[in-house]
């Protein structure tokens, strides 16, 4: 209600629902926060329980008022949706300093999800503008019954300021609060996850890191990075994704999350990937890999990239 955040949704998701012996036509549909909805898409009704659950209200913005509930589902979130002041990214002392002097900078406080900005501190806000998750949203296996998404750990940085004239806006614009240059996030990792949930139950299945950074020291890369796309499943159980800033792709399998294949591509792919039959009767796999998208990445490529999936092997380019 009363959306004050940009927390927009991304596709929706057809998916089937086995419940009390029946096999319900269901749609799976996230906002920003990842709070996961799954409706009868007959009917609309909720197939798991959604309540109206009090959130805060409190800012120092004349005028404004903040809706005093908001629906949430009891399937968990996918993605990051508190900060605590105590929580600072260590992965490196350069990090964990500039992020050190970064809260203290725009006097950072702790902030709770739907909690409304304001112009006397700057709120660390899970999730920003990327989401949790955002644009292609989810893909389905109806094979095995898991839903797959890609999800982010980014919190927007914003306080608000007053105009000349009498208005409110964001000072220093829209941030998000971690280290520009190196597009490491001021919380402690993942940064970045890939989860499958089994839609029968709304239980995570499985949940893993999505992208390395490669400036970090061996052994400390799996940190998930910052991601915009969209994931798609094959029959056989096998999730393909790009959308990382690493500029990877990869395959994995949708029941156990276990990543099955990687390959780097010329540049990021924040497109989701697409899946035909060519006229030589082999599956393929591809995706466009520019580069270039809101979350910064510069489009610094050209390229659609092709996989064939040979059978019982894995991909070949």
């Amino acid at each position: 209600h009363h959306d004050i955040w940009d927390l927009d949704l991304p596709s929706a998701t057809l998916i089937d629902v086995k419940q009390k012996g029946k096999t319900i036509p269901g749609i799976a549909v996230m906002n920003k926060t990842s709070i996961l909805f799954m409706l009868n898409r007959i009917t609309g009704q909720p197939l798991f329980e959604t309540k109206e659950v009090p959130v805060p209200t409190d800012t120092d913005i004349p005028g404004e008022q903040p809706w005093p509930t908001q629906p949430m589902s009891v399937t968990p979130p996918l993605a990051k949706v508190s900060y605590d002041e105590g929580d600072v990214a260590d992965v490196t002392p350069e990090l964990k300093s500039f992020c050190q002097n970064l809260i203290a900078e725009k006097h950072v406080v702790s902030s709770k999800l739907f909690q409304p900005l304001r112009t006397d501190s700057a709120l660390a806000s899970f999730p920003g503008s990327l989401g949790g998750i955002d644009w292609g949203g989810s893909a389905f296996d109806p094979g095995r019954g898991v839903l797959v998404a890609n999800t982010n750990n980014l919190a927007a940085l914003a306080t608000m300021i007053a105009r000349p004239d009498g208005s409110y806006g964001m000072k220093d614009g829209y941030l998000y609060f971690w280290n520009p240059k190196t597009r490491q996030p001021c919380t402690a990792p993942p940064w970045g996850q890939f989860s499958g949930v089994d839609v029968n139950t709304g239980k995570i299945k499985w949940q893993v890191p999505l992208g390395v950074s490669d400036d970090l020291p061996a052994g400390q890369r799996d940190t998930g990075r910052v991601n915009l796309g969209n994931p798609m499943v094959t029959a056989g159980g096998v999730a393909f994704i790009g959308a990382t800033d690493d500029s990877r792709f990869r395959a994995f399998e949708t029941l156990t999350g276990k990543l099955l294949w990687e390959v780097t591509l010329p540049a990021t792919a924040s497109s989701g990937p697409i899946s035909y039959r060519g006229k030589d009767g082999r599956q393929y796999i591809a995706v466009v890999a520019t580069g270039g998208n809101n979350a910064g990445v510069p489009a610094t490529a050209d390229d659609v990239v092709a996989f064939a999936l040979p059978a019982g092997r894995g991909p070949s380019r």
